[in-house]
């Protein structure tokens, strides 16, 4: 199983995959992660923790990564998906607004169906009409609290395509992705 992380660059996601992305990748399942980065590349300590956990790690400028709405984001996406499409992933698994909207798109664009998000506790407005959209890009929907399982029902998500996170982060995604890939 080929699974590419894509999320851009935040402390709390980048601690979460320094611990997550290397413990898939020990125990067989093929990660990879896609940073995307509007000015500064990813940081000395992911890029270390990556290497350090054999994980392949790539970044992908977009000069107007907070700008989902600006005219070069077509040409983003389309960058996204080739990208997607050069990694050959089974499933592709996003984090955070511009990990969902760049790497949803994307992966469909890229003809990957096997999509899953996660949402991390942050403050993030998702309050426009578009989210609905990007978030039925995905099969599922990871959260880390009940509050952000209300908000992503909000979006119009059904309720068992929200899953809440164990504490085995192990387990718990392998089990989604297994699942996932079962259709």
């Amino acid at each position: 199983m080929r699974v590419l992380h894509i999320a851009p660059l935040d402390v709390i996601v980048q601690n979460h995959l320094l611990t997550l992305l290397p413990d898939l990748r020990k125990h067989g399942v093929k990660t990879e992660l896609l940073v995307l980065f509007a000015q500064h590349p990813p940081s000395p300590v992911l890029m270390a923790g990556m290497k350090r956990g054999n994980v392949p790690m790539y970044g992908l400028k977009l000069p107007h990564l907070a700008d989902l709405i600006h005219p070069t984001t077509p040409q983003s996406i389309m960058q996204v998906a080739q990208f997607i499409s050069s990694r050959h992933a089974d499933i592709v698994h996003t984090h955070l607004m511009a990990g969902d909207f760049f790497g949803g798109y994307g992966a469909r664009w890229a003809h990957v169906e096997a999509r899953v998000s996660t949402r991390h506790d942050l403050p993030e407005d998702r309050s426009a009409e578009y989210w609905r959209v990007v978030a039925g890009l995905f099969k599922y929907h990871i959260v880390t609290t009940p509050t952000l399982a209300e908000s992503v029902q909000h979006e119009g998500v059904a309720s068992d395509h929200i899953l809440p996170m164990s504490e085995d982060l192990f387990a718990f995604h392998t089990s989604v992705y297994r699942h996932i890939l079962r259709g």
